[in-house]
């Protein structure tokens, strides 16, 4: 699990230093940065594997399915089910 402790720890700056500026460079929290990378590989996932949605979820860092549906549904809109079967429709001859 990534964290901003963490993260200012390996700097060797404290956290809210690091959480100010990181929000004045990428205009965004560190968290919300961090469930951004989170979900951009679980689309690539959904896109290109049949793994289950729970084997996505905690390779994609997320403690639980629920927990990363709910994540998912808010930034992308849609379920991660519904986005695969759309990406399915979409790409109906792909070799996922």
């Amino acid at each position: 699990q990534l964290t901003l402790a963490a993260v200012a720890e390996k700097l060797h700056v404290n956290t809210s230093y690091l959480s100010g500026h990181f929000k004045r460079e990428t205009g965004m929290g560190f968290s919300e940065f961090v469930n951004e990378q989170k979900i951009n590989k679980a689309k690539e996932l959904l896109e290109k594997t049949n793994l289950r949605l729970l084997e996505i979820a905690d390779l994609c860092g997320f403690e639980d399915q629920s927990y990363f549906t709910k994540v998912f549904s808010k930034r992308v809109g849609m379920s991660p089910r519904e986005y695969r079967n759309a990406i399915c429709k979409s790409h109906p001859n792909s070799d996922r």
